[in-house]
């Protein structure tokens, strides 16, 4: 149980990591986190997790919100780097379109 309380000090650590890197929208410091998280994950999924006592399972309750955070802001980073792309895609259709098919 001990092994468990650990890793999941280490989860909460490298997803406060992760939110930090999103904050800053630094794309390294996001990979660099996000492998932290797996790497986290991994240590968890590993172990053997038998019955959780009850410190345990407030850490990760505490720790429920950072993670639904965390995704929210994937997902609104995402989208807004999908805003951009269609932006970009139709400001070089309307800009390469008329030379190209202008002839």
């Amino acid at each position: 149980m001990a092994v468990l309380a650990v890793s999941v000090d280490d989860l909460q650590r490298a997803f406060d990591d992760l939110r930090q890197a999103l904050e800053t929208r630094d794309a390294a410091s996001i990979v660099s986190a996000t492998r932290a998280v797996r790497g986290a994950v991994e240590a968890i999924n590993a172990g053997d997790i038998g019955s959780v006592g009850p410190e345990v399972r407030a850490k990760l309750e505490a720790l429920a919100p950072e993670i639904d955070a965390a995704r929210v802001q994937v997902n609104v980073a995402a989208d807004r780097v999908r805003q951009r792309m269609a932006r970009l895609a139709q400001s070089g259709v309307e800009a390469a379109a008329p030379m190209t098919y202008g002839r």
